[in-house]
C-alpha cells in the first residue's frame, strides 16, 4: 500500500514541479537542517540548565519560556521544509524504514514535550 501511494504521489504535478526545479530540493534540506539545529540547540540549553551547568541566573521556567517558542517554531518549519522534500522524493523516504523510526522518535519526544507542557 506504501509503495502504491509513493508511486501515486511520484507522478502527481507538485512531485514533478519539485522534481523539476533544481533548487527546491536543496533549499528545502538547507532550511530542514537550519530548523534541526534550532531545535538541538534549544533543547541543548534547556538540558544545560536542568543540570545546573550555563547560565544559573534565570530560572528553568524562565529559560523554557525563552526556547520553548524557537523549538516549536521550528518544529513546524521542519514538518513544512520536511513534507515538500518527501514530496518531491517520496520513494526515498516513505519507503525507508529509517524515516519511520525517526518519525516514531519525533512522535515520542514531540508527546513528552507536550505532557511538560501541560503541567
Amino acid at each position: 500500500m506504501l509503495q502504491s501511494f509513493s508511486a501515486w504521489l511520484e507522478t502527481t504535478s507538485l512531485s514533478s514541479i519539485i522534481q523539476n526545479a533544481g533548487w527546491v530540493i536543496p533549499l528545502g534540506q538547507i532550511i530542514h537542517i537550519l530548523c534541526l539545529s534550532i531545535v538541538l540547540s534549544s533543547v541543548v540549553l534547556l538540558d544545560f540548565r536542568l543540570l545546573g551547568v550555563g547560565s544559573t541566573r534565570v530560572s528553568i521556567a524562565g529559560m523554557a519560556r525563552r526556547f520553548t517558542p524557537w523549538l516549536w517554531s521550528a518544529l513546524v518549519m521542519m514538518a513544512v521544509s520536511g513534507s515538500v522534500l518527501i514530496i518531491g522524493e517520496p520513494k526515498r523516504d516513505l519507503l525507508n524504514f529509517v524515516f519511520w523510526t525517526k518519525m516514531a522518535l519525533l512522535a515520542c519526544a514531540i508527546a513528552i514535550t507536550l505532557s511538560f507542557n501541560i503541567r
